[in-house]
């Protein structure tokens, strides 16, 4: 660190920002001044879409393993001497 403030004062590069100084405020976005009515139907939107894609996933998950099943299953063969 002392030789790269050395090199940084030899070649005259000063360490302090030559930018002036700005206020870092967040800028006053629409969707902040929002009514709380609008948050609850967004809130409310993402969580049927969350709950809709779980239950679609864990249908998924249920065919995947009855097809895993069916696969690797004993299959009864029948005979046609014996009917």
């Amino acid at each position: 660190m002392q030789t790269f403030l050395l090199l940084s004062m030899k070649h005259g590069i000063s360490m302090s920002s030559d930018f002036p100084h700005y206020s870092f405020r967040m800028p006053n976005i629409g969707f902040q001044n929002l009514p709380l009515n609008i948050y609850i139907v967004v809130f409310g939107t993402a969580i049927f879409v969350f709950i809709l894609s779980l239950l679609f996933c864990c249908y998924l998950i249920r065919l995947r393993h009855q097809a895993h099943k069916e696969l690797y299953a004993y299959k009864q063969v029948v005979s046609p001497i014996h009917t």
